[in-house]
C-alpha cells in the first residue's frame, strides 16, 4: 500500500509523475479538500469514490476539534470589478485597494470585534491579510487603538516568531497578523479569534486558515471567527467555502442561507449581517451558472448529496432555472456536462442544434401539454393523439415541415427524437420539471375550434401557431405580422408586445398596447387598417359574426437572451374603439389577467 497525503495536490505534474513511477496497487490518498478550485478531478485514481471520509462538521460533532461562532461582516471595500487571474485576484492590487481604504476599513474590523467578541481582554488573535504592507498596516493600527499587535511574515526571523507565539499565548499581545505564515504546520490551541481580512479562494487554505483556531484548549469554548464580506468577483466562490461548514443536507447552500436554516454542527453559529448576506447570495447564484462551476458540481454531485444525478434533483438542489443550467445559447446539457465532468466520450450522434431547441420548452406550463409529452418521450405512449399537441411538439424542435426534415410525418420527427436517449430522458426531466413548478390554475376556454390552449398559459410563436391550426401536417405558412385572420375557424389571433423599443420595432409597429385593468385592455391595430376597413369592421362586430378573438401578451421582444414567449390572455370582447390608421380598440376579457401582470405592467397606460 501506497499512502499519499496532501492528495489534492495530485493533480499536479509532479505528483503525477510519483505515481506513474511507484505505480501502487493499493493507493490510499489523504486530503482534507478533494474538491480543487481548478476543477480537476483527483477522484478518476479511485474510480471516482470517497473510501471514508470526517469533514469539518463530522469533526467537531465528534469533538476532534472546537466549535466556531462565525460571524460574516459587511465590508465596504469593492471587489467586483477587480481584474481576474487564473489564480483569482491579484495581491498587488487587492493589497493596493486594502491600504488605500486603510482607515474606513480598520474602523470596520475594530467595531465588529467590540460587538461581536465577548471581552476584548480574552482575544488570542491571527488576522489573514494579504500582503506584508497589508499585515504591518494592521499591527500598526491596532498599537495605535490600544490592542496590542505583531506582524509575523515570510521575512520575520524564527526567534520573533517563537517570542510572538508565546507572547499571544500568555495574553502580552492580542493579534498577529500574518500573511501565509500559519496557514499550515503550527499548533497555536489557544487562538480563539480569527479575522479574514482578504478573499481566499482556495478551498484548502481556508480551511488550513479556520483550522489554526479550531484546537481545544484549556478554558477555550470556542473558536470566534469574523469575515469581512464585500462585493466580490463574479469569479469568487463563496459557496464553497459555507458548504465546508454545514453538514450535508439535500438543500442547496444559497437556499438553506436565505431560509436561515443552516445545518451547523453542534455548538456552532453562524450570523451574517444583512449586507454581507446580500453580497453573498448574489455571489453565489452567478458562480453556480458558469460552465465549468457546473462541471465540478456535477462530479461531486452524487458524493456530496447522496442524490441520484437528475437534471431535476440537480437545478432544485441548487436553486437554478433552466436558462441557467443550459445557458443564454442553450449550448449544454446534463449529457454533454456529465461527458465533460467523467472525461467520457460524447456519442457521435450528439446534435447541439437539437440540444439548442430545447430551449422551446423552458417556458411550457400548460398541464394537459406537459402530462401528453410526459407519457409520449418517456415510452408510455406510442403517439400523442392530440393532432396539434403533436404539432406544438413538432414545431418546437423542428423549423419545417417534416418532408423537408426527412420524414413522413410529425409522428415520425418526434419519434426520431424519442429514440435518441440523450436527448428523451433530458426532454422527460424539463418537462417533468416545468409540470412540479406549475404554480396557478390553467383554464380552459369553449372556442370555435378545439385547441389544446388554456389561458393564462405561455407558448412560444411556433407553439401558438401548431396549438391553433396554422402549423399542421402538411403546412407551415410563413407569419411575421403582429396579427392573424383564421377563415376556416373564424378566429383572429392578436400578438402583443408591450414594451416596445426602437431597436426591434420600427416606427410603423410601435402600437400602443396596454392593460387599462385587470379585465380590459387597449390594442391598436396596424397602420393601414383604417376604421371602415373590412379588418376594422370584423373586428368590431366579430360576436355578430360568431368569430373569436384571442389576445397572447408578451411583456418584452426578448427573455433570457432567447425569443419571449406570450402569456395567452384568453378570448377578449369588443367594447369601444377610436381613430383610424391605426384604430384604437378596447378589449373585455373573459377571464381577469394575472394580478401580477397587471401590476407589473399597469403603468404602461400612463
Amino acid at each position: 500500500m501506497t499512502p499519499a497525503d496532501e492528495f489534492h495536490h495530485s493533480a499536479a505534474d509532479s505528483y503525477l509523475s510519483l505515481l506513474d513511477y511507484y505505480k501502487p496497487k493499493i493507493l490510499l490518498g489523504l486530503t482534507a479538500t478533494p474538491e480543487r478550485m481548478d476543477g480537476k478531478n483527483i477522484l478518476e485514481h479511485f474510480d471516482d469514490r470517497i473510501a471514508s471520509e470526517m469533514r469539518l462538521p463530522e469533526a467537531i460533532d465528534h469533538k476532534l476539534l472546537a466549535p466556531f461562532h462565525y460571524f460574516c461582516v459587511a465590508d465596504d471595500v469593492d471587489l467586483s470589478t477587480m481584474k481576474w487571474t487564473t489564480g483569482g485576484y491579484q495581491i498587488s492590487e487587492l493589497s493596493s485597494l486594502y491600504l488605500l481604504n486603510h482607515e474606513q476599513r480598520v474602523r470596520t474590523v475594530v467595531n465588529s470585534m467590540k460587538r461581536y467578541l465577548t471581552d476584548m481582554d480574552e482575544v488570542k488573535g491571527l488576522g489573514f491579510c494579504v500582503s506584508i504592507e497589508h499585515a504591518e498596516y494592521m499591527a500598526k493600527s491596532f498599537n495605535e487603538r490600544g490592542i496590542p499587535s505583531i506582524a509575523i511574515t515570510g521575512t520575520t526571523n524564527n526567534t520573533i516568531r517563537k517570542q510572538a507565539k508565546n507572547q499571544l499565548v500568555n495574553g502580552d499581545i492580542k493579534m498577529i497578523f500574518t500573511v501565509d505564515v500559519y496557514n499550515e504546520g503550527v499548533d497555536i490551541c489557544e487562538i480563539n479569534t480569527v479575522l479574514f481580512l482578504r478573499p481566499t479562494q482556495s478551498l484548502t487554505v481556508f480551511l488550513q486558515q479556520l483550522g489554526r483556531g479550531l484546537r481545544h484548549a484549556e478554558n477555550k469554548d470556542c473558536l470566534t471567527v469574523l469575515d469581512y464580506v464585500g462585493r466580490a468577483h463574479d469569479k469568487y466562490n463563496y459557496e464553497q467555502r459555507f458548504r465546508a461548514l454545514l453538514h450535508k443536507s439535500k438543500r442547496s447552500v444559497r437556499e438553506t442561507i436565505e431560509e436561515e436554516t443552516l445545518s451547523l454542527p453542534r455548538g456552532c453559529h453562524l450570523k451574517m449581517e444583512k449586507l454581507a448576506k446580500d453580497y453573498i447570495l448574489t455571489n453565489i447564484k452567478n458562480a453556480i451558472i458558469n460552465k465549468s462551476s457546473l462541471i465540478s458540481r456535477i462530479r461531486t454531485f452524487k458524493t456530496e448529496t447522496s442524490l441520484p444525478l437528475t437534471l431535476r434533483k440537480f437545478i432544485e438542489y441548487y436553486n437554478i432555472n433552466l436558462v441557467d443550467f443550459y445557458g443564454r445559447q442553450c449550448n449544454r446539457s446534463l449529457y454533454s456536462l456529465n461527458c465533460d465532468a467523467f472525461n467520457v466520450k460524447m456519442d457521435s450522434s450528439y446534435d447541439v442544434k437539437m440540444v439548442k431547441r430545447l430551449k422551446n420548452l423552458f417556458y411550457l406550463d400548460s398541464r394537459k401539454i406537459l402530462e401528453e409529452g410526459i407519457r409520449f418521450f418517456s415510452h408510455k405512449s406510442p403517439d400523442i393523439i392530440d393532432p396539434k399537441i403533436r404539432a406544438i411538439y413538432y414545431y418546437s424542435f423542428y423549423n419545417d415541415l417534416p418532408k423537408n426534415e426527412g420524414f413522413n410525418s410529425l409522428l415520425e420527427g418526434l419519434i426520431d427524437i424519442r429514440n435518441s436517449s440523450d436527448y428523451s430522458e433530458e426532454i422527460v426531466e424539463i418537462l417533468k420539471y416545468k409540470y412540479d413548478h406549475i404554480d396557478f390554475v390553467d383554464k380552459h376556454q369553449t372556442m370555435n375550434a378545439e385547441r389544446p390552449i388554456d389561458v393564462h398559459c405561455t407558448y412560444t410563436t411556433n407553439q401558438i401557431l401548431a396549438g391553433v391550426g396554422y402549423f399542421n401536417e402538411g403546412a407551415m405558412p410563413a407569419f411575421r405580422e403582429g396579427a392573424l385572420y383564421l377563415e376556416e375557424s373564424h378566429t383572429d389571433i392578436f400578438f402583443i408586445t408591450l414594451n416596445k423599443s426602437d431597436k426591434d420595432f420600427s416606427e410603423a409597429t410601435m402600437y400602443e398596447d396596454y392593460p387599462l385593468n385587470e379585465s380590459r385592455f387597449h390594442w391598436q391595430s396596424q397602420n393601414k387598417i383604417s376604421d371602415t376597413s373590412p379588418t376594422a369592421i370584423r373586428y368590431i362586430n366579430h360576436k355578430k359574426l360568431g368569430n373569436d378573438v384571442l389576445l397572447f401578451v408578451r411583456e418584452y421582444r426578448t427573455k433570457d437572451g432567447h425569443a419571449s414567449p406570450f402569456l395567452f390572455m384568453g378570448k377578449a370582447q369588443y367594447v369601444h374603439h377610436s381613430g383610424s390608421k391605426p384604430v384604437s380598440f378596447v378589449w373585455e376579457l373573459e377571464e381577469k389577467m394575472p394580478a401580477r401582470f397587471l401590476e407589473e405592467n399597469l403603468n404602461l397606460a400612463n
